[in-house]
């Protein structure tokens, strides 16, 4: 019953951190920072928005994660079971800290998979204390197999192939699809990028952009994505709408995700300077604006642009 029970442990968890891991290298579940993010307030953000910055701006770290999680594929053969669970018990003790302390949810997941690695660990505790704390010599072992039958043996191990093939393989197969879908370039619109208001005209007449909270307070149009945007104002005030694109009519519709009565029909057109400009009737009023477009947004941030210093003469903590 104990082999079972601890058979039934290591697949679980180590299925399961696998899959974590391979969305992390793939860096599907901590995005780079996106537009809306990066012009947010920094006090405005949640814990949880906080840490997926923060986890979501390193590659490098995303990749550091997720071969850490991944390193559970040792949970699923018997001889290399505990150095896995060293590397797993610490992966899962970061997860569930991560969870308590910056108020994410799946807190009871993160402390099922610590508690697990710890229980599958114990077996071992009174070695490893020996081992690194006393300097004695110690020899582990596996836990002892039930004997089978060939035929049956023979079933374990494709059995065991199978599962490694499907969650290593498909595994990552399906997230990259998945990343594809939604983050690649078949998933960003034609109009994407970073637009600064620079000029805003209604009937005719120039208006000062500041501290409102209409359309004459627009500070920034961001457009990421087929189906919203984000239109900041003065104020730091922010609302959400979908977009409707007609590339062939080179009209833009931005629909309020809130208050669906809130609806601006534009037309759009730009130069060869990376000025975009947007004509419309909002209201009974002409609307005019005069945008600059950026589609390299990144480059417009120090958090994105600052780039990687092997040697920093004065701390850079800005």
């Amino acid at each position: 019953m104990y082999y079972w029970l601890t058979l039934a442990i290591r697949l679980y968890v180590g299925l399961m951190l696998i899959n974590y891991g391979m969305i992390k290298v793939i860096q599907l579940q901590f995005s780079s920072p996106s537009m809306s993010r990066l012009t947010q307030p920094f006090g405005d953000a949640s814990p949880m928005g906080l840490a997926w910055t923060f986890l979501g701006f390193s590659k490098g770290y995303n990749m550091f994660m997720g071969i850490a999680e991944i390193a559970a594929v040792l949970l699923l053969f018997r001889r290399t079971m505990t150095f896995g669970l060293i590397i797993t018990l610490m992966t899962t003790a970061n997860v569930m800290a991560v969870n308590y302390f910056y108020d994410v949810p799946v807190k009871i997941l993160s402390t099922h998979l610590f508690l697990l690695s710890a229980f599958l660990l114990a077996r071992d505790f009174n070695k490893l204390c020996q081992f690194f704390f006393f300097r004695k010599p110690v020899s582990l072992s596996s836990i002892s197999k039930p004997k089978f039958k060939k035929g049956f043996n023979r079933f374990l191990l494709l059995a065991k192939l199978f599962l490694l093939t499907y969650a290593l393989g498909y595994g990552a197969y399906s997230t990259l699809e998945t990343k594809e879908k939604y983050r690649g370039e078949s998933a960003k619109s034609i109009l994407e990028g970073f637009y600064e208001i620079n000029e805003l005209t209604i009937n005719n007449t120039k208006v000062d952009l500041t501290f409102k909270s209409d359309i004459s307070g627009w500070e920034y149009l961001m457009i990421e994505g087929k189906r919203f945007a984000q239109i900041r104002f003065g104020n730091n005030k922010k609302n959400w709408f979908r977009i409707k694109i007609d590339s062939t009519k080179k009209e833009l519709e931005l629909k309020n995700s809130r208050d669906t009565l809130n609806v601006y029909t534009f037309k759009y057109n730009d130069d060869l300077k990376d000025n975009f400009f947007l004509n419309g009737i909002v209201e009974k009023d002409s609307i005019s604006i005069k945008l600059k477009r950026t589609k390299n947004y990144q480059e417009k941030f120090l958090l994105t642009n600052r780039g990687f210093h092997w040697i920093n003469e004065v701390p850079y903590n800005r």
